[in-house]
């Protein structure tokens, strides 16, 4: 994975929610800010977009094979979970890696998938036999509400910009679709655990150790994104994101779901966020 030292281009950008262009900083040492109006924390400055590419080579994909039974057995969980909410049709994942999980869900589903990993979409073709589209969601070019089921696991707080992304989610889904994304989860919580684990250093630094985030998404400020974007939110869970779990792993999940359940409050690492379009949303958008 490339090490900060090989970005040669940096840019400073505006909140990518509001637009905003006051920020404070939380970890100077990751470069990451929290915008001032909305709340929104992301990396600023960080590596231009072109650059950014050089994060994901052909080993960052080449070390989940290993994990391959494991990674099986958590899309299969997801699968089962998407379809509690929807069960056939177009079905688009979007950064989909090496497409295990398109390979399970295409027993119901037609399935299509993005990615932007040429070795990763390779790898799609040659094991499961899938053809998925080389580069960002926005450059497809999908039909107008073509599909009945969207879903990004783990992809959203990668992308540079996420509000555009979102956008053409919108374009793209049926009035009838469901939009399943699942991200870190950085509430105040888990800040405040992070802060007793690691002291000043609460983010992780841009470098080979880490996968390279540029966002660190609250419930509320993925909410607030998808809300400006037409989508109106009607779950939030806690997602299931380890490979091959310890006895360790498995007992902090139940906690975490056991105060979920009865407070609502995720101290979970991560979280999983149900959304559909806006009732009248598609009929304001021709307006």
């Amino acid at each position: 994975m490339t090490k900060i030292n090989d970005f040669r281009k940096f840019e400073e950008v505006r909140c990518n929610l509001c637009g905003g262009d006051s920020a404070e900083a939380l970890d100077a040492v990751s470069s990451v800010v929290r915008c001032r109006n909305c709340g929104l924390v992301y990396v600023n400055p960080r590596p231009v977009e072109d650059e950014l590419l050089g994060a994901y080579p052909d080993g960052y994909y080449q070390a989940w094979f290993p994990q391959e039974k494991g990674r099986l057995n958590l899309w299969q969980k997801r699968l089962l979970d998407l379809e509690q909410h929807k069960n056939n049709g177009k079905l688009l994942d979007i950064g989909c890696g090496i497409g295990s999980f398109l390979a399970l869900a295409k027993k119901k589903f037609d399935v299509y998938g993005t990615e932007i990993s040429r070795y990763a979409v390779d790898q799609a073709k040659k094991k499961f036999n899938i053809d998925v589209f080389t580069g960002y969601v926005e450059d497809a070019k999908f039909p107008d509400s073509y599909f009945d089921a969207i879903t990004l696991y783990h992809v959203l707080e990668h992308i540079a910009n996420p509000s555009k992304t979102i956008l053409e989610i919108r374009r793209i889904i049926k009035p009838s679709g469901v939009l399943i994304i699942a991200v870190p989860n950085d509430n105040f919580w888990r800040l405040i655990i992070k802060r007793l684990l690691h002291k000043n250093r609460i983010y992780q630094p841009l470098n080979e150790t880490w996968e390279l985030h540029l966002y660190h998404f609250t419930p509320r400020t993925l909410k607030n994104l998808l809300e400006k974007c037409d989508f109106e939110v009607y779950k939030l869970s806690i997602d299931d994101y380890i490979p091959s779990p310890t006895l360790k792993c498995k007992i902090n999940r139940r906690i975490h779901l056991l105060i979920n359940g009865v407070t609502g409050i995720n101290i979970s690492y991560t979280m999983r966020i149900y959304a559909r379009v806006r009732v009248n949303a598609f009929d304001n958008s021709k307006r």
